[in-house]
């Protein structure tokens, strides 16, 4: 919270990650979503080598797998090791413990400096929730998802953390920051495509809303704790 209130309107021109142990990289879109937001390990602040090499890991692909004109690390700790370790250049923008005054006040010089330099326009908050429930939808159903659901033109309501995502009037999802994911409604369901694997069948019933489970008599395989489903009526 220190750090966005810090960024303000620059928040706008970068895209976000979180570096952690042990989920290593998280992008800031993805910060509400199982387990990057439920996770509950205890922080000794000591990384062995092993650690440190795997997170390292993990931010080297992610940023190779992205075309990233500009990469400011804003770490302190192991996590400046782990950063170097990548081989990729990047600025460091701490001057120590990363939410003092002189540090929040280096983060916000340099991105002003880059995105001056690089002619960076800005998203509009709007732009940026929508790019956030695309990375959930992505994220929870599959690679691609999150453009079927997500409309360009989508309306995105209520206070952070329990948005609601409209197409015009029609609801197609709300997030369940209690369960880190997605809540589909059955329109958002349909636009998606869902995949058959996450199907279950229900009673001889008119479902009202979510179906608890006496009403279900037959489910996949492959459905895991906190997927989303459709239900096929018993004829």
């Amino acid at each position: 919270m220190a750090i966005s209130r810090a960024l303000g309107r620059y928040r706008n021109y970068v895209h976000e990650i979180i570096l952690t142990s042990p989920m290593g990289v998280v992008p800031r879109e993805l910060e509400l979503v199982y387990p990057a937001a439920h996770y509950d390990v205890t922080v000794t602040g000591v990384w062995d080598l092993e650690e440190r090499k795997w997170v390292s890991d993990c931010l080297r692909d992610y940023l190779k797998g992205h075309n990233f004109k500009r990469i400011l690390a804003h770490v302190e700790g192991p996590y400046v090791e782990v950063c170097k370790q990548t081989g990729i250049d990047m600025v460091f923008t701490s001057k120590g413990r990363i939410t003092s005054d002189d540090s929040l006040a280096s983060l916000v010089e340099n991105i002003r400096m880059a995105a001056g330099e690089l002619s960076t326009k800005p998203r509009s908050t709007r732009e940026s929730m929508l790019d956030m429930i695309r990375g959930m939808a992505d994220y929870g159903f599959g690679a691609g998802k999150g453009r079927l659901l997500v409309p360009e033109n989508g309306i995105v309501r209520g206070k952070f953390p329990r948005f609601v995502l409209f197409d015009g009037n029609e609801q197609l999802c709300s997030i369940s920051p209690d369960f880190g994911s997605l809540s589909l409604t059955l329109e958002g369901a349909k636009r998606m495509k869902l995949s058959p694997d996450y199907m279950v069948e229900i009673g001889d019933f008119v479902p009202k809303g979510s179906i608890l489970a006496p009403g279900v008599i037959g489910a996949n395989l492959q459905i895991r704790p906190g997927d989303e489903l459709r239900h096929v009526e018993k004829l």
